[in-house]
């Protein structure tokens, strides 16, 4: 045969083999995604103390489309902390008392 052509069908046989490793490692790497994909839903769920069966009808919900969420509670009171008080309210000091 021609010395070219024994080349290339070597060439052909050595990047059909890359791929199918390639592909190989492709698979690998969707397998361990979904695996840290499905582990991060399982991680808010637990995070929202919900059961497995309340995040599946949830997801199920979301990817419907027909998820509703609650309206927003009202503000709360502020807090009287130093950070909300008004500055000269931080800077007045109670009178000592006198001996």
């Amino acid at each position: 045969m021609n010395p070219k052509i024994d080349k290339l069908a070597r060439d052909i046989e050595k990047t059909e083999k890359k791929i199918a490793d390639l592909q190989k490692k492709l698979e690998l790497f969707k397998e361990e995604k979904t695996r840290l994909e499905n582990e991060d839903y399982g991680d808010i769920g637990r995070d929202f103390h919900m059961t497995p069966k309340e995040l599946a009808e949830f997801l199920k919900a979301h990817r419907a489309g027909t998820l509703t969420v609650p309206e927003a509670a009202p503000p709360a009171l502020p807090c009287l902390s130093p950070l909300t008080l008004p500055r000269a309210a931080i800077l007045r000091r109670p009178p000592l008392p006198r001996p």
